[in-house]
């Protein structure tokens, strides 16, 4: 589908923009996981929306008549395309009822694509928490993030943590949580966020309920009417 070596420049750009929000992390010129999180959605979508990536698909050669001969003689076809397009927002927090305190998610990425077949509209949601101090990230495993990510999980397995550190991002898969030795988010075990959005553009990681980032089909993913509209964000 797409050129492992395109996919790889685009972990690389990634890996840039993670470099960049640590040292800044590290520099306290950006402070605060809602910053952290806000600055983030805008520089990825910035980095990946126009990105260019080979893209290839098999077409059948046919023979005299129209007829297709074989599989084994289909043609493959490269062309150079946009990558999928993806946006994300914050989720509200302020609220009982507000989008973070239903869900647990910080949160979400949204992918569209329209390439021919690949058409999708997928997303993740995820929850993000600062590393204090200026010692090494070992593990996470408070009461608080155990709820989030139990939140996230009963509406999508596609849920993800993050630790912003300035080290780098330790970004966990919250289906780890259903291990029954699971005792906490482990460095060892920590994913590459330019991992999640390689697979996410792959088709591999993603949720096709989650397709949409405006309030309203956000409040129809979490199927429920207790969200308060008016502490929902508008991107309409």
């Amino acid at each position: 589908m797409f050129s492992n070596s395109d996919l790889d420049k685009l972990e690389e750009k990634i890996n840039s923009v993670e470099r960049d929000f640590s040292k800044r992390i590290s520099d306290n010129t950006i402070v605060g996981e809602e910053a952290i999180t806000e600055r983030l959605l805008q520089t990825l979508e910035l980095s990946i929306n126009g990105f260019e990536l080979s893209y290839s698909v098999s077409l059948p050669s046919f023979g005299a008549g129209g007829s297709s001969i074989s599989e084994n003689t289909a043609k493959l076809q490269t062309a150079r395309i946009n990558a999928p397009r993806i946006m994300g927002r914050s989720t509200v927090a302020k609220g009982a009822n507000s989008e973070e305190s239903i869900s647990g998610a910080d949160a979400m990425i949204v992918l569209e694509s329209s390439i021919p077949s690949i058409e999708a509209h997928k997303g993740f949601l995820f929850q993000a928490k600062k590393h204090s101090g200026n010692g090494s990230f070992r593990s996470i495993g408070t009461s608080e993030i155990r709820e989030q990510c139990r939140k996230m999980l009963s509406l999508t397995s596609s849920s993800y943590a993050i630790v912003y550190h300035n080290g780098g991002f330790y970004c966990f898969d919250c289906k780890d949580m259903n291990n029954k030795n699971w005792s906490g988010f482990h460095r060892k075990n920590a994913i590459p966020l330019a991992k999640i959005i390689r697979l996410f553009m792959m088709c591999k990681v993603g949720d096709h309920q989650l397709n949409a980032i405006d309030k309203t089909s956000f409040a129809n993913f979490l199927s429920s009417e207790k969200i308060d509209q008016g502490l929902v964000i508008s991107t309409e």
